[in-house]
């Protein structure tokens, strides 16, 4: 790989290094620029935390431009399709983990939630930060209250939460009684859910 190859690769990267060290985007544009017959995509990123990037990359001329950037949207919507069908399966493996679960307790062996929390635990404990909607941050702990649970305390009130996995999580009771929250990993230490309505940020 020469220098320019080397350079080229760094900067396409970019953009990943950003958003693993910046969090989410507020804004993400793409623009088409043309120099010496060559066309140019033009990124320009911004950050929840202020960050901005832009980067430019050289894709060639106007026939390898169309091919990049329909093979490029092709790959993202294929890529979410697959990730939107496995998510049609969220019934299916809570149901399973809910009979793994009751089936363990029914031979007098842990259940899933003892499990799964001694497992996990020690990676939630602690000062949090919930976020509501387009909200900013509060601050929230998660605790373990005397019989064991784990609490998700914030805005004066308690849930429990039920750690499925160090994945996924739920709080239960919220955001009312009778309903209950399912919390992703989104990245290291900041889970939401699929609605993009709660985000749990672990301090």
């Amino acid at each position: 790989m020469n220098n320019m190859k080397r350079i080229l690769f760094f900067f396409a990267l970019l953009p990943y290094f950003a958003i693993a060290q910046s969090g989410d985007t507020t804004k993400d544009s793409i623009s088409i620029s043309l120099s010496d017959s060559v066309y140019y995509v033009n990124r320009w990123v911004a950050y929840e935390d202020g960050y901005e990037l832009a980067s430019k990359q050289p894709i060639g001329d106007s026939a390898q431009l169309v091919s990049y950037l329909t093979g490029k949207e092709v790959d993202a919507i294929r890529q979410h399709t697959y990730h939107a069908v496995q998510a049609m399966q969220k019934g299916r493996v809570i149901v399973e983990w809910q009979d793994v679960n009751t089936a363990l307790k029914a031979v007098q062996l842990p259940g899933l939630d003892t499990l799964m929390q001694a497992l996990f635990e020690g990676q939630f404990l602690g000062d949090a930060q919930v976020k509501i909607g387009t909200a900013n941050f509060i601050p929230a702990d998660v605790v373990k209250n005397a019989a064991g649970n784990l609490r998700l305390i914030f805005a004066g009130a308690g849930y429990r939460v039920i750690l499925y996995a160090d994945t996924m999580l739920r709080v239960v009771g919220y955001p009312a009684a009778g309903q209950n929250t399912d919390l992703y990993k989104v990245r290291e230490r900041v889970f939401r859910n699929v609605e993009n309505t709660f985000t749990l940020r672990l301090r």
